[in-house]
């Protein structure tokens, strides 16, 4: 079987749909598939990326684009096609856009994996419904099928999408990876994830404030960003005076992310919004104990009290007491519980599931 994955990015660019690129391809090529990469050619930074290369044993191919903030245009892209099975499509984008007008010209099967949608924010939302309700669902009939990754995602798509297209296809990962003993720093708490709007990291600056007034070497730590990058909230966490209790340690991939998931008290996020929240899952499924916002992708495999603990992080001092008494608690059996719930979500079922819908797909 041949696929080809088609996203904006991919490595050394890394974030959520990166990883489950990486590592389904990953997956896939060691059980005799070729499954290649098709991205553009620049970094989140802007900096400019070779056009081809292998990485992790995947051959990644870059294309140029027309870049309009919202919407990158690559229109010469069907020379990269014609060798392939099965064009799998990464998020909502040009890219689903493009590959849906011109099957009859590729006719090659597509999937679409939908990775949140395009609701990560609420900005431009007027826009952004009338693209999904409207443009959207006439781009998806041409679609073979649509891998759901969150529960989320499976209720917000089966509005645009026929019932029996739909795959839901949590993402994964090596649990086994994740079973390191815990030598964590006391007191201090762990975000991993982009310092992104809808993370709403200034949340958990002002919960840090408060949580400080009862803890006094209590720390925050930054994975995947740097807070001196952030004007704002670097300012925010100055006029807090608690600029020094921040500890950004940058990007961390491999056996150093876990190390980070394994080597702090408790993990927090105060995201407004995720298609999944692979990081908490990560957090789970290495034993941290996780301090969550109360948003539907988190409560989906979050058990309150048992698992995790879920809060309203938007009232800051709820949270800072909760996090308190966490802090001060014997948490090994939510870490035992929160373990256990992880192992549902082992790459071997995760690569199986997604065989079985290219199979569907081909013999349709």
């Amino acid at each position: 079987m041949k696929i080809l994955h088609v996203c904006n990015h991919f490595y050394p660019n890394v974030g959520g749909i990166e990883t489950y690129v990486r590592e389904l391809s990953k997956n896939l090529i060691a059980l005799g598939h070729q499954s290649d990469v098709l991205c553009l050619d620049t970094k989140y930074d802007g900096k400019n990326l070779p056009r081809e290369e292998i990485i992790d044993g995947i051959k990644v191919m870059r294309t140029g684009c027309i870049d309009l903030k919202f919407y990158k245009l690559a229109p010469h892209i069907l020379k990269y096609v014609k060798d392939y099975d099965i064009i799998h499509v990464h998020a909502v984008s040009f890219f689903s856009d493009f590959f849906s007008i011109t099957k009859p010209l590729h006719k090659k099967r597509l999937i679409l994996s939908t990775h949140g949608g395009i609701f990560h924010t609420k900005k431009i939302m007027p826009v952004k419904n009338a693209y999904f309700f409207g443009w959207e669902k006439l781009i998806l009939k041409s679609f073979d099928k649509v891998f759901a990754h969150s529960v989320n995602d499976n209720e917000l798509f089966s509005k645009i999408v026929p019932e029996n297209k739909i795959n839901f296809m949590p993402y994964s990962l090596y649990i086994k990876d994740y079973d390191v003993n815990r030598k964590y720093t006391e007191n201090s708490m762990l975000f991993v994830g982009r310092l992104g709007k809808n993370k709403r990291i200034d949340r958990l600056i002002r919960v840090l404030k408060n949580v400080s007034e009862i803890i006094d070497d209590i720390t925050l730590v930054l994975v995947g960003g740097y807070l001196q990058d952030d004007k704002e909230l670097f300012a925010l966490a100055q006029s807090l005076g608690v600029d020094k209790k921040i500890i950004s340690l940058g990007p961390k991939y491999g056996k150093d992310l876990i190390k980070c998931y394994a080597s702090y008290n408790i993990f927090v996020s105060a995201a407004e919004y995720e298609g999944f929240g692979i990081s908490v899952l990560e957090s789970m499924a290495a034993g941290c104990p996780v301090v969550v916002n109360n948003i539907k992708a988190f409560r989906n495999f979050v058990d309150n009290g048992k698992t995790g603990y879920i809060t309203d992080f938007s009232d800051e001092n709820k949270t800072a007491d909760l996090i308190v008494k966490v802090l001060a608690s014997n948490l090994s059996a939510i870490s035992k519980n929160a373990k256990e719930y992880a192992k549902e979500y082992d790459w071997p079922a995760g690569v199986r599931r997604a065989l079985k819908a290219y199979d569907e797909v081909l013999n349709k």
